[in-house]
């Protein structure tokens, strides 16, 4: 299934946002921060991740489970790319032109 074009906007967006954070890698989403974050059990990432997925308002938009759906995604999204970029084709043009 391909993500909507507005979707990926929001998802770039999301990743910018986390990377200009101290300590932000790209490809990461700030939902998949704070689930790691969460799951290492650093108090910051427990008290996001239920401001995300249990408190009023935001529970409407995100609901349970989304920072470990958003670990899946990140994950999911960055397999695609390894596996794009190394083609065959693609590993012997970037080794042709170190």
């Amino acid at each position: 299934m391909s993500t909507p074009y507005w979707l990926r906007v929001l998802i770039a967006f999301d990743q910018l946002l986390q990377v200009c954070w101290r300590g932000g890698k790209p490809g990461v989403t700030m939902s998949a921060r704070i689930g790691t974050a969460a799951a290492h059990g650093h108090p910051w990432g427990l008290a996001a991740r239920w401001l995300l997925e249990q408190s009023m308002p935001l529970r409407w938009f995100f609901g349970p489970g989304h920072c470990a759906a958003a670990v899946r995604h990140d994950i999911a999204r960055n397999q695609d790319a390894i596996v794009e970029l190394s083609d065959p084709v693609v590993v012997a043009w970037e080794r042709a032109n170190e």
